[in-house]
């Protein structure tokens, strides 16, 4: 028979402290001892590689890893969660396009006081600047990661637009394995790691309550194996253990994240031999709670309570101190660190100091340049009287050599393409404004609201959703209050809570384009030369409008501001408010959802969101309060309206006009002489469909079956060679990308190219690649080409700039 003891107060509280979950109640599953603030839910993306689609990117256990803790994770939460909390993709399932839905799916699901656990595991290199660092997903092709990469700002741009409060990424970049015989690849995972923390040092830093928690330090090898909990990373190996129990030293039933890391520490490191160390970084509460543990139980004071459910009697737990024996030595290097730390941080702050004081001579250069008249070599001799000034290791030495090179290679805009001078005015009072980094007018402001209700006014543009950004439900979000539309007083602030497709009709009707990001990023940069717009002062609100994290958002005003007011912080040509107010939308497509945003905005509270060199994104039809535009013009409308005869050679039938050639092979019309620039899909596109050249207006971007009859020379590509894709077969079962191919300029054409021997010879260009108008199959992002100096076939970002040839 069973023996039933009365249960004390002692052993209720007892059971509540063995399974928090059960009291937890509407405060949610848990609450962070050190703060009191309740965790409501979880949520959970684990992404694993070790399969990718170029196969001397293998790993070894890092599909495992992800799914381990995935497994953990789906199990500790099974009945409390929903299951569809937590994602895991592994292998082929983690291309670039699915890593960001989940991504942002669940980053967009997360509320306040939600948790968020980012486990990835995968390679990370560096693109050939080295100013951006890439995951590199399945489908990444490691030498054009602009492709399909996740770069760091699609990472950052995310958590940082995230209600999510609180998130920890358990980051493992660093498993062991190499790139075989590639040996172009920039770098090797192994070796990345202290660039790797520098990013995430930056994500730690974006938005309080982050945590980063990565496999290992400075540049250390990660090791991983079957001594590892049967096929792990040591760093997985260890938080799988550290999960389950064994890191609650506080025993509180709470797996707190400084306990955790503290945990994984001294495991990899002991299990390692000191080779290993990870490292956490970020703004968090060191006791949030990730799950919760059963408690080993303490010695109770006073009456001895039995709970005898049959069996033999049970004696209380043992109490087992924690092992701390290398504690003492743990914190000793803790502080060795802080103040090797802090020394870094001196350092820092008098290169900066440096800094500012080589940029004081660059301002009093430039501004010395504004009022030199005469000749260019009047002009340079000024500055080389600057520069012969300069201390021998002055950090800016490269920037004022720089601006030798821009008087050198001034150029004013042709008389015949655009207005003499360098600004003009234009409808709507928008004041055109020439960038000679990208060759290309910009509107001075952002379009501000007076600008863009001129074009609502005029029946071209639509105000429909200003007062309603992101959706289209009955009742608006908190934030709606941001927007400027109806806002009285707001008439010279940039218009905000645009989508993509009301910011390129407002600029088609204004007789402009939005700029694309290379035209935006040249300018803002000063083609590279300059962190920010204004140059590399530090930002505060004397250069731009931002959420200055000492105060409320907007430099104290918690809104935009008119354009235009921080003049100081304008551009090198003089447009202003590049990096702040709001962030500007771009002609250029990430993928075929989603378009690309430069320069941040009045309500990002970190510097890194400021520079230049940052991009963001956005799906084309969503508004943002945070988001508008400025439009840019090249000028050359009368160009790609009415194209001027071309003088051709004389074998060339002429066909209507000498500026087309009709091939007898198929019956097709050609554009004879292409536009001497490259442009991205859509644009090409719209070049063609407005195109009127040699009598003809019925121009057309070709299909790739027709880009493929005019290649000569090259059978594997011409018509019916052993490249298989068609306009009826586009997807990469047809051609494993590239397809095809001749040597280098073996082609009958001028220079060498793969074309009819008829047409002209381009100028100073090697490969010529050309669009199609056939998107991928299933890649609706990517589009067929066809490269005349080599004979390839292949795919392009529909956002990369290649160049085109109309037909009819």
């Amino acid at each position: 028979m069973k023996k039933w003891t009365v249960i004390s107060a002692a052993a209720v509280l007892m059971f509540l402290l063995l399974f928090p979950a059960a009291w937890a109640g509407d405060k949610g599953l848990f609450v962070s001892p050190t703060t009191g603030v309740p965790v409501s839910s979880v949520w959970g993306v684990f992404v694993g590689i070790s399969k990718y689609k170029q196969a001397d990117l293998n790993l070894t256990y890092a599909d495992q890893d992800a799914k381990a803790l995935y497994d953990f994770f789906a199990a500790q939460f099974e009945g409390q969660v929903p299951a569809d909390h937590f994602r895991l993709l592994t292998n082929e399932k983690a291309t670039r396009r699915d890593i960001l839905k989940v991504l942002a799916e669940v980053l967009n699901l997360a509320m306040d006081q939600d948790l968020v656990v980012l486990g990835l595991s995968m390679h990370g290199l560096w693109d050939q600047s080295g100013q951006n660092l890439y995951f590199v997903a399945h489908d990444t092709n490691p030498n054009e990661l602009w492709d399909r990469g996740l770069s760091q700002a699609d990472v950052m741009n995310m958590i940082a637009h995230s209600r999510a409060r609180k998130i920890v990424i358990l980051l493992d970049t660093c498993n062991s394995g190499g790139f075989g015989s590639s040996g172009t690849l920039l770098a090797m995972k192994n070796v990345n790691t202290a660039d790797v923390n520098r990013l995430l040092s930056a994500i730690g830093r974006s938005q309080d309550g982050i945590a980063v928690i990565t496999s290992s330090s400075a540049a250390e090898r990660s090791q991983e194996g079957q001594k590892f909990c049967g096929g792990h990373g040591a760093f997985t190996c260890a938080l799988l253990e550290g999960l389950k129990g064994g890191a609650d030293t506080n025993r509180n039933g709470l797996m707190e994240v400084r306990e955790l890391f503290d945990y994984v520490y001294r495991d990899v490191k002991q299990n390692t031999g000191g080779v290993q160390n990870p490292n956490i970084d970020g703004r968090y509460d060191s006791g949030l709670p990730l799950v919760a543990v059963a408690r080993a139980a303490e010695p109770q004071a006073g009456k001895k309570v039995d709970v005898d459910l049959g069996g033999s009697p049970q004696d209380s737990a043992t109490y087992v101190p924690p092992d701390t024996s290398d504690y003492d030595k743990l914190l000793e290097q803790s502080k060795a660190h802080a103040a090797e730390q802090k020394k870094a941080e001196e350092a820092r702050k008098l290169y900066l100091a440096k800094l500012e004081e080589a940029w004081g001579k660059v301002v009093q250069i430039t501004d010395t340049l504004k009022s030199v008249q005469g000749t260019k070599d009047k002009r340079i001799t000024v500055v080389r009287k600057f520069l012969s000034e300069f201390p021998q290791d002055n950090p800016r030495q490269g920037e004022v050599e720089g601006l030798i090179q821009q008087i050198e290679g001034e150029r004013e805009p042709e008389p015949a393409t655009s207005p003499s001078n360098r600004t003009s005015s234009g409808k709507a009072g928008i004041e055109w404004v020439y960038s000679q980094p990208a060759k290309l007018y910009f509107a001075k402001t952002e379009t501000t609201v007076a600008q863009y209700r001129a074009c609502v006014n005029a029946g071209f543009c639509s105000s429909q959703g200003l007062t309603m950004p992101y959706w289209n439900g009955k009742n608006q979000p908190d934030w709606a209050k941001y927007c400027n539309w109806d806002k009285p007083g707001r008439e010279d602030h940039p218009i905000n809570c645009v989508d993509w497709n009301q910011a390129t009709a407002f600029c088609k009707w204004s007789g402009g384009r939005l700029p694309s990001e290379a035209e935006w990023f040249l300018e803002a940069s000063n083609k590279s030369s300059r962190q920010y717009p204004w140059g590399d002062q530090k930002v505060t609100c004397k250069y731009a409008i931002w959420g200055d994290g000492e105060r409320t958002d907007g430099c104290g005003k918690d809104s935009t501001w008119p354009v235009c007011s921080k003049v100081v912080g304008n551009s090198v040509s003089g447009l202003c408010d590049m990096s702040g107010n709001v962030g500007e939308l771009t002609s250029s497509w990430v993928d075929s959802l989603c378009v690309v945003v430069r320069g941040g905005s009045w309500s990002d509270d970190y510097p890194e969101f400021m520079r230049a060199l940052l991009r963001s994104w956005r799906a084309s039809t969503y508004r943002f309060y945070f988001y508008g535009f400025r439009c840019g013009r090249s000028f050359q409308t009368t160009k790609i309206e009415q194209q001027p005869e071309q003088e051709l050679p004389a074998q060339m039938e002429p066909n209507k006009a000498s500026a087309v050639w009709s091939d007898p092979n198929s019956g097709l019309t050609w554009q004879a002489m292409p536009p001497a620039n490259g442009m991205q899909w859509e644009a090409a596109k719209s070049y063609c469909s407005n195109l009127t050249l040699g009598g003809y207006s019925d121009w057309r971007l070709p299909s790739i079956s027709e880009l493929r009859s005019l290649v000569r020379g090259c059978s594997a590509t011409e018509t019916g060679g052993s490249c298989k894709v068609t306009e009826n077969c586009r997807s990469l079962s047809c051609c494993k990308d590239p397809c095809g191919g001749c040597s280098n300029k073996g082609g009958p054409g001028a220079g060498g190219h793969y074309w009819p021997s008829v047409l002209p010879k381009l100028p100073n260009v090697d490969e010529w690649w050309f669009w199609s108008s056939s998107s991928y199959e299933v890649y609706t992002d990517t589009a067929w080409g066809v490269g005349f100096g080599n004979g390839y076939v292949r795919g392009y970002n529909k956002g990369y700039e290649i160049f085109v040839r109309c037909v009819r």
